[in-house]
């Protein structure tokens, strides 16, 4: 199941603005809001209570950390390397994308 939060979608929306990456969606006959839309849709939507300091100087990072704790998640996919890093002490295992694809092709 794919989980997000209202905080998450405010970031990815925030991310698709930027030129480089609306320039593609729009290429792509889409828009941000769309796209944002789209996700949102394929996802269940958490309400995390609140996002506790847990990544060092990132509070983005804690909204990953709150969405998956509200989600009980068993798996969280980023390429963020502070996000990483906290993994191995998170209660839940955070990976790549490249090992997301390994592990639920399994």
């Amino acid at each position: 199941m794919l989980c997000t939060s209202p905080a998450l979608l405010d970031e990815l929306r925030t991310v698709l603005a930027r030129e480089h990456l609306a320039v593609r969606l729009e290429r792509q006959q889409s828009s941000v809001e769309e796209t944002v839309t789209l996700y949102a849709a394929l996802s269940v939507t958490e309400f995390p209570i609140e996002a506790l300091p847990v990544v060092p100087g990132d509070p983005d990072d804690d909204q990953v950390i709150a969405a998956a704790v509200a989600a009980a998640a068993d798996l969280v996919v980023s390429g963020d390397r502070q996000l990483l890093a906290v993994g191995k002490d998170a209660g839940f295992r955070i990976v790549t994308p490249t090992e997301a694809v390994t592990t639920i092709a399994k």
